[in-house]
């Protein structure tokens, strides 16, 4: 567990070896689609999400 102590995610995650990749929809619904097709397509430990749409497109998505 990380005291965050102002720290960002992205702090959190560079201090422990990662990289935080941001992808923004920009609230279209496509462009999400889009991006979540390229999520999937590559390799990442995690990810951090705030759909536009629902869980259940987002999981359609990338399967």
């Amino acid at each position: 567990m990380h005291k965050l102590n102002g720290c960002g995610i992205s702090s959190i995650l560079e201090t422990n070896g990662y990289v935080a990749t941001m992808f923004d929809s920009d609230a279209d619904i496509q462009r999400e689609q889009r991006l979540m097709a390229t999520v999937d397509s590559h390799t990442f430990d995690a990810l951090i999400i705030q759909p536009f749409s629902s869980v259940a497109k987002i999981n359609a998505t990338m399967r």
